[in-house]
């Protein structure tokens, strides 16, 4: 399983969902961590106020890796117009002959701000 988490709300699921597929209670990670059950409850209810370190021991114990990635841009809000791709899955075009086009756009683009330059 893969989840993108992109805010602390996501968390507590998740992480019910990793304990679950491992066939654990909330008792057999408690014992592991050396605290209650309780208290493990509470945060696997509000894994935010947990710590970081304590966090990953849980997710050591569920065998569960973070994978850290910079984030893909949307292109659509860089550049509005780019707001029409969404129409051209809609006439079943190829997404990889709609691509390369963007890139030419891109370099059609930056040779014409380098010629401006050049006549400055």
């Amino acid at each position: 399983m893969e989840f993108s988490i992109k805010i602390l709300n996501q968390l507590r699921p998740i992480l019910r969902s990793f304990r679950k597929a491992q066939k654990l209670t909330q008792t057999d990670i408690a014992k592991r961590l050396g605290i209650t059950q309780q208290s493990y409850a509470q945060l696997e209810a509000n894994p935010a106020t947990a710590s970081l370190e304590r966090l990953f021991k849980v997710l050591a114990i569920l065998e569960v890796d973070i994978i850290l990635r910079e984030r893909v841009v949307d292109v659509t809000k860089v550049i509005p117009d780019m707001k029409n791709l969404a129409s051209l899955s809609q006439a079943n075009l190829d997404a990889t002959k709609v691509i390369p086009d963007i890139f030419d756009i891109k370099k059609e683009l930056s040779y014409a701000f380098d010629s401006l330059k050049k006549k400055r």
